[in-house]
Protein backbone atom coordinates (compact mmCIF):
# COMPACT_ATOMS: atom_id res chain seq x y z
CA UNK A 1 0.00 0.00 0.00
CA UNK A 2 1.44 3.27 -0.63
CA UNK A 3 2.35 5.86 1.96
CA UNK A 4 -0.33 7.51 3.70
CA UNK A 5 -2.58 5.09 1.90
CA UNK A 6 -6.25 4.38 3.51
CA UNK A 7 -8.16 1.03 4.60
CA UNK A 8 -9.72 1.14 1.10
CA UNK A 9 -6.71 1.49 -0.97
CA UNK A 10 -5.37 -1.76 1.17
CA UNK A 11 -8.67 -3.52 0.36
CA UNK A 12 -8.37 -2.52 -3.32
CA UNK A 13 -4.45 -4.66 -3.37
CA UNK A 14 -6.14 -7.71 -1.59
CA UNK A 15 -8.48 -7.73 -3.95
CA UNK A 16 -6.41 -7.24 -7.04
CA UNK A 17 -4.09 -10.00 -5.19
CA UNK A 18 -7.06 -12.34 -5.31
CA UNK A 19 -8.58 -11.67 -8.34
CA UNK A 20 -5.02 -11.76 -10.41
CA UNK A 21 -5.36 -15.65 -8.68
CA UNK A 22 -8.51 -16.51 -9.64
CA UNK A 23 -7.65 -15.16 -13.80
CA UNK A 24 -4.94 -17.23 -13.20
CA UNK A 25 -6.18 -19.99 -12.15
CA UNK A 26 -3.89 -21.05 -9.51
CA UNK A 27 -5.99 -19.89 -6.49
CA UNK A 28 -4.13 -17.41 -4.03
CA UNK A 29 -1.96 -15.16 -6.37
CA UNK A 30 2.05 -15.09 -5.94
CA UNK A 31 1.23 -11.30 -4.65
CA UNK A 32 -0.67 -12.17 -1.90
CA UNK A 33 0.72 -14.99 -1.06
CA UNK A 34 4.22 -13.00 -0.74
CA UNK A 35 2.05 -10.25 1.59
CA UNK A 36 0.57 -12.63 3.61
CA UNK A 37 3.87 -14.45 4.62
CA UNK A 38 5.29 -10.76 5.02
CA UNK A 39 2.74 -10.30 7.42
CA UNK A 40 3.82 -13.66 9.30
CA UNK A 41 6.85 -12.59 9.65
CA UNK A 42 6.48 -9.23 10.47
CA UNK A 43 4.37 -10.56 13.33
CA UNK A 44 6.76 -12.99 14.67
CA UNK A 45 9.20 -10.23 14.90
CA UNK A 46 7.82 -8.07 16.94
CA UNK A 47 5.69 -10.42 19.54
CA UNK A 48 6.16 -10.31 22.64
CA UNK A 49 5.10 -12.52 26.02
CA UNK A 50 5.77 -11.29 29.63
CA UNK A 51 7.96 -12.74 31.79
CA UNK A 52 6.64 -13.33 35.49
CA UNK A 53 9.66 -14.51 38.02
CA UNK A 54 8.58 -15.44 41.63
CA UNK A 55 10.70 -15.10 44.90
CA UNK A 56 12.17 -18.23 46.62
CA UNK A 57 10.12 -19.88 49.07
CA UNK A 58 6.86 -18.58 46.91
CA UNK A 59 4.81 -21.30 44.43
CA UNK A 60 3.37 -20.00 41.79
CA UNK A 61 -0.18 -21.23 43.08
CA UNK A 62 0.51 -19.07 46.08
CA UNK A 63 1.08 -16.18 43.61
CA UNK A 64 -2.11 -17.15 42.18
CA UNK A 65 -4.41 -17.03 44.87
CA UNK A 66 -3.31 -13.56 46.32
CA UNK A 67 -3.71 -12.30 42.99
CA UNK A 68 -7.28 -13.62 42.93
CA UNK A 69 -8.05 -13.22 38.64
CA UNK A 70 -7.45 -15.62 35.86
CA UNK A 71 -4.07 -14.76 34.40
CA UNK A 72 -3.71 -16.57 30.54
CA UNK A 73 -0.55 -18.56 31.94
CA UNK A 74 1.01 -19.96 28.67
CA UNK A 75 4.31 -21.92 29.92
CA UNK A 76 5.30 -22.58 33.84
CA UNK A 77 9.36 -21.91 33.73
CA UNK A 78 12.24 -22.55 35.93
CA UNK A 79 15.07 -20.18 35.95
CA UNK A 80 18.45 -20.65 36.87
CA UNK A 81 19.30 -20.96 39.64
CA UNK A 82 16.17 -22.16 41.51
CA UNK A 83 13.19 -19.80 40.92
CA UNK A 84 10.20 -20.33 39.37
CA UNK A 85 8.39 -18.20 36.96
CA UNK A 86 6.00 -18.30 34.15
CA UNK A 87 5.12 -16.59 30.78
CA UNK A 88 1.62 -14.82 29.42
CA UNK A 89 0.95 -13.44 26.08
CA UNK A 90 1.39 -9.59 25.01
CA UNK A 91 -1.93 -7.49 24.22
CA UNK A 92 -2.69 -4.05 24.15
CA UNK A 93 -5.20 -3.87 27.42
CA UNK A 94 -2.16 -5.36 29.70
CA UNK A 95 -2.03 -2.94 32.24
CA UNK A 96 -4.91 -4.09 34.66
CA UNK A 97 -3.67 -7.44 34.91
CA UNK A 98 0.04 -6.57 35.24
CA UNK A 99 -0.76 -4.25 37.98
CA UNK A 100 -2.69 -7.07 39.38
CA UNK A 101 0.45 -8.99 38.98
CA UNK A 102 2.96 -6.89 40.55
CA UNK A 103 0.43 -6.11 43.54
CA UNK A 104 1.54 -9.28 44.67
CA UNK A 105 5.27 -9.14 47.40
CA UNK A 106 6.07 -12.72 45.75
CA UNK A 107 6.68 -10.83 42.33
CA UNK A 108 10.42 -10.70 41.48
CA UNK A 109 10.01 -9.45 38.33
CA UNK A 110 7.55 -8.42 35.20
CA UNK A 111 9.80 -8.01 31.92
CA UNK A 112 8.50 -8.14 28.41
CA UNK A 113 10.99 -10.16 26.23
CA UNK A 114 10.09 -11.19 22.63
CA UNK A 115 8.07 -14.58 22.01
CA UNK A 116 11.39 -16.85 21.46
CA UNK A 117 13.68 -14.87 23.43
CA UNK A 118 13.80 -17.63 26.29
CA UNK A 119 14.39 -20.81 23.47
CA UNK A 120 17.38 -22.76 23.66
CA UNK A 121 20.90 -21.68 23.18
CA UNK A 122 21.06 -23.95 20.26
CA UNK A 123 18.29 -22.48 18.19
CA UNK A 124 19.37 -18.92 19.26
CA UNK A 125 22.90 -20.27 17.73
CA UNK A 126 22.34 -22.32 14.91
CA UNK A 127 26.03 -22.34 13.72
CA UNK A 128 27.52 -23.12 17.00
CA UNK A 129 28.74 -21.13 20.14
CA UNK A 130 31.36 -20.66 22.31
CA UNK A 131 31.26 -20.74 26.43
CA UNK A 132 31.61 -16.69 25.96
CA UNK A 133 28.22 -17.40 23.95
CA UNK A 134 26.86 -19.42 26.62
CA UNK A 135 27.79 -17.78 29.47
CA UNK A 136 26.05 -14.17 28.37
CA UNK A 137 23.28 -16.03 26.75
CA UNK A 138 22.34 -17.60 29.98
CA UNK A 139 23.10 -15.15 32.24
CA UNK A 140 20.86 -12.40 30.44
CA UNK A 141 18.15 -15.32 30.99
CA UNK A 142 18.83 -16.15 34.15
CA UNK A 143 16.39 -14.85 36.78
CA UNK A 144 18.59 -12.25 38.55
CA UNK A 145 19.42 -11.29 34.36
CA UNK A 146 15.73 -10.96 33.33
CA UNK A 147 15.05 -8.78 37.10
CA UNK A 148 17.95 -6.46 35.94
CA UNK A 149 16.17 -5.89 33.00
CA UNK A 150 12.88 -4.75 34.62
CA UNK A 151 12.47 -1.11 34.70
CA UNK A 152 9.72 -0.89 37.41
CA UNK A 153 12.31 -3.04 39.80
CA UNK A 154 14.80 0.18 41.52
CA UNK A 155 17.31 -1.77 42.89
CA UNK A 156 17.62 -5.49 42.31
CA UNK A 157 18.94 -8.71 43.88
CA UNK A 158 22.18 -8.16 42.87
CA UNK A 159 22.17 -4.54 43.85
CA UNK A 160 22.01 -2.64 40.83
CA UNK A 161 20.31 0.82 40.80
CA UNK A 162 18.53 1.74 38.02
CA UNK A 163 19.97 4.86 36.28
CA UNK A 164 17.60 7.83 35.70
CA UNK A 165 16.58 8.18 31.54
CA UNK A 166 19.19 5.75 30.83
CA UNK A 167 18.75 2.34 28.30
CA UNK A 168 20.91 -0.42 27.29
CA UNK A 169 19.41 -1.62 23.77
CA UNK A 170 19.51 -4.87 21.78
CA UNK A 171 19.31 -4.69 17.81
CA UNK A 172 18.12 -7.75 16.05
CA UNK A 173 21.22 -9.17 13.87
CA UNK A 174 20.19 -8.34 10.86
CA UNK A 175 19.24 -4.30 11.75
CA UNK A 176 22.02 -1.73 12.11
CA UNK A 177 21.79 0.92 14.44
CA UNK A 178 21.23 3.70 11.49
CA UNK A 179 18.30 1.79 10.38
CA UNK A 180 16.88 2.13 13.51
CA UNK A 181 17.55 5.52 13.87
CA UNK A 182 16.04 6.61 10.34
CA UNK A 183 12.90 4.11 10.51
CA UNK A 184 12.20 5.46 14.14
CA UNK A 185 12.24 8.81 13.41
CA UNK A 186 14.69 9.05 16.44
CA UNK A 187 17.64 10.96 13.84
CA UNK A 188 14.76 13.78 13.36
CA UNK A 189 15.81 16.02 16.31
CA UNK A 190 12.63 15.73 18.58
CA UNK A 191 13.95 13.45 21.03
CA UNK A 192 16.39 15.38 23.18
CA UNK A 193 19.10 12.66 24.07
CA UNK A 194 23.24 11.08 23.47
CA UNK A 195 23.71 8.00 22.64
CA UNK A 196 26.85 5.85 22.79
CA UNK A 197 27.20 3.11 19.95
CA UNK A 198 28.85 -0.14 21.28
CA UNK A 199 28.59 -1.66 17.80
CA UNK A 200 26.40 -1.79 14.94
CA UNK A 201 23.78 -3.84 17.24
CA UNK A 202 23.73 -2.59 20.74
CA UNK A 203 24.04 1.07 21.64
CA UNK A 204 23.37 3.06 25.29
CA UNK A 205 21.14 5.83 25.30
CA UNK A 206 20.80 8.80 27.78
CA UNK A 207 17.39 10.85 27.71
CA UNK A 208 17.75 14.26 29.31
CA UNK A 209 14.34 14.30 30.66
CA UNK A 210 10.89 12.51 31.28
CA UNK A 211 9.24 13.56 28.12
CA UNK A 212 12.10 12.49 26.02
CA UNK A 213 12.11 9.13 27.46
CA UNK A 214 8.49 8.68 27.51
CA UNK A 215 8.63 9.51 23.91
CA UNK A 216 11.86 7.06 23.16
CA UNK A 217 10.35 4.75 25.01
CA UNK A 218 6.63 4.33 23.12
CA UNK A 219 8.89 4.20 19.73
CA UNK A 220 11.40 1.59 20.63
CA UNK A 221 9.52 -1.18 22.47
CA UNK A 222 7.03 -1.49 19.13
CA UNK A 223 9.25 -1.32 16.98
CA UNK A 224 10.49 -4.83 15.32
CA UNK A 225 13.80 -4.65 15.06
CA UNK A 226 14.57 -4.07 19.06
CA UNK A 227 14.80 -6.92 20.38
CA UNK A 228 14.94 -5.87 23.81
CA UNK A 229 15.30 -2.77 26.27
CA UNK A 230 17.35 -2.52 29.18
CA UNK A 231 17.30 -0.09 32.17
CA UNK A 232 21.12 0.64 32.65
CA UNK A 233 22.29 -0.20 36.53
CA UNK A 234 24.78 1.11 38.06
CA UNK A 235 26.49 -0.16 41.64
CA UNK A 236 27.58 0.76 44.92
CA UNK A 237 31.19 1.21 43.78
CA UNK A 238 30.03 3.79 41.35
CA UNK A 239 30.15 0.80 38.25
CA UNK A 240 27.77 0.62 35.55
CA UNK A 241 26.93 -2.72 33.80
CA UNK A 242 27.66 -1.47 30.42
CA UNK A 243 29.63 1.90 30.44
CA UNK A 244 28.60 4.80 28.36
CA UNK A 245 31.27 6.59 29.26
CA UNK A 246 32.82 8.44 25.48
CA UNK A 247 36.26 7.35 26.01
CA UNK A 248 35.11 3.69 25.45
CA UNK A 249 32.73 3.83 22.74
CA UNK A 250 31.85 5.92 19.77
CA UNK A 251 29.42 8.97 20.64
CA UNK A 252 26.38 9.49 17.81
CA UNK A 253 25.88 13.56 17.51
CA UNK A 254 23.74 14.95 19.54
CA UNK A 255 20.34 16.44 18.32
CA UNK A 256 18.24 18.63 20.18
CA UNK A 257 14.58 19.59 19.48
CA UNK A 258 13.86 21.59 16.61
CA UNK A 259 12.24 24.78 16.87
CA UNK A 260 8.90 25.54 14.85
Amino acid sequence: MPEGGTGRDFLGFMNICISSGDMNGHGLSPYLFFFMNFVALAQSLISRIWVVGIQEDYTIEDHLTFVGRKVPIHERIRLQPHHDAYTIPSSDNDNDLISAIRSDPSVGFVVKVPRNYLRPIEEAFPFGFDEDDEEIYTAQRSWFGLQEADPEVQVSDLGGHKMPFSWYVTLSTDYNIDEHLENTGMGSGIIKRKIYQHDDHHYSISLYDKASEIWYLSLAHEHYGVEIILPIRGYGNGAVIHDVSPGFMNTLDERKPQKD
